[in-house]
């Protein structure tokens, strides 16, 4: 998927959930994966379509489905508009290093089993409307915990 040829397939004439990258529920766009070093893949080449701007904000919920993604590294919901409290079953995806939710309009608390993911080292929460006392995070790997602006108040 990578490269060169990633684009290859976006022909903006037909539906964008047939592209690659693109992960639509219910025929609108929830995802855009073009590739992130830091999800461990590589950078790309090639030209983005500016077509792409037509693409509007994540607004709403987390798909249930999310945590079936067991193998996820790398999730980043940032900038949109989800409003409800991050998911307890986030905590199935024991493989993640890296969760941004930052600058949504999330609320309530962070729960308690975000803090046991082992191999977590960015959580980046800032900008929502969190509440309650921050849990541990018992991550050895954990190097970037941003909670600013948020109501959170001590560590349990």
């Amino acid at each position: 998927m990578p490269g060169s040829n990633f684009f290859s397939s976006w022909d903006f004439t037909s539906d964008p959930c047939n592209f690659a990258g693109v992960y639509c529920e219910a025929d609108k766009v929830i995802a855009l994966n073009l590739g992130d070093p830091r999800a461990g893949f590589p950078s790309l080449t090639g030209r983005l379509d500016p077509a792409i701007g037509k693409l509007s904000a994540i607004i709403g919920s987390f798909p249930q489905t999310l945590s079936q993604l067991k193998n996820l590294r790398f999730l980043a919901i940032s900038d949109n508009f989800i409003f409800e409290e991050i998911p307890m079953n986030l905590a199935e995806l024991r493989s993640l290093q890296t969760l941004d939710l930052s600058y949504n309009q999330l609320r309530g608390q962070i729960p308690r089993t975000i803090g046991i993911l082992p191999l977590l080292y960015n959580v980046i929460l800032c900008h929502n409307h969190l509440s309650s006392s921050v849990p541990p995070f018992l991550s050895r790997a954990l190097t970037c915990l941003n909670l600013k602006h948020n109501d959170l108040s001590d560590i349990l």
